[in-house]
């Protein structure tokens, strides 16, 4: 999430969940990695279904979230498979362009049959 308080972020941490349990995947861990310090981490875990992690100074930079062209804050999806490879990575300037259902839960399905 760009930041915890990002409405559109918190919709697709929302639509995640939602499509976990309508496909019945018990067997995704799904952690949410936001850019505030601990203590703000652990107000969102409140309201999400996920482990939120956070960076130990509460910086975007902590999180791997830096800034592209020194303004502008980047977010983005991940899908780690076995091992920690990538299967899936969606970034995006905009939250709007940071999430692709499709492309997600199809990487995800992907994964499913390569075991």
């Amino acid at each position: 999430m760009r930041s915890t308080n990002c409405g559109i972020c918190l919709g697709h941490v929302q639509a995640i969940a939602r499509k976990l349990v309508k496909d019945g995947r018990q067997d995704v861990q799904v952690f949410v990695v936001v850019p505030e310090e601990p203590e703000t981490a652990q107000k969102l875990a409140s309201r999400v279904p996920f482990q939120v992690l956070s960076g130990a100074d509460g910086t975007y930079e902590a999180v791997g979230l830096g800034k592209r062209f020194g303004v502008v804050q980047g977010s983005g999806s991940l899908l780690l498979g076995p091992g920690g490879k990538v299967a899936f990575f969606k970034p995006g300037t905009l939250p709007t362009q940071a999430y692709d259902e499709a492309g997600l839960f199809g990487a995800l399905g992907k994964l499913s049959t390569e075991f």
